[in-house]
């Protein structure tokens, strides 16, 4: 038996989008969403008013050299590791977001994956993370290649 399949794959835009979904005078929640080419993920997390500021700044700058490598966390379910990849200034960005929320079989859910980047690409979401307010609907966004 002979099976032709046409699997068509939806080619995702790569890259990492941060967005308010809520916000009170205490904390915010964000809701993250990165992809690569084959991979995604998305997960809201809580933070604090500050926390995109601060993971800007962590940011800022990078890379500074071929070694440089910045990990930083953003609420309790998502991880970053920018890093270059060669001495040319080729960057990326491993992901690991994870859900807190149980599903019907009782896991979690979880993505982990590489995103390329541009240097210049980051410095703009440096940007976007240094403006971004608790008001619903702010977002920063990295371009992924």
């Amino acid at each position: 038996m002979t099976c032709r399949c046409d699997v068509r794959v939806k080619k995702m835009k790569a890259g990492i989008e941060i967005v308010v979904v809520y916000s009170d005078v205490h904390l915010m929640e964000v809701q993250i969403s990165a992809a690569n080419t084959a991979f995604a993920g998305q997960v809201n997390t809580y933070v604090n008013h500050d926390a995109a500021e601060k993971f800007s700044v962590a940011l800022s700058g990078f890379p500074a050299n071929v070694d440089d490598v910045r990990r930083m966390e953003l609420g309790a379910n998502a991880k970053f590791a920018f890093s270059m990849i060669d001495d040319v200034g080729h960057s990326m960005v491993a992901v690991d977001i994870a859900s807190d929320t149980m599903g019907p079989n009782g896991f979690t859910g979880r993505a982990t994956f590489n995103i390329l980047v541009n240097p210049a690409e980051i410095d703009q979401f440096v940007q976007e993370l240094a403006k971004l307010t608790p008001e619903i609907g702010q977002s920063a966004y990295l371009e992924g290649s």
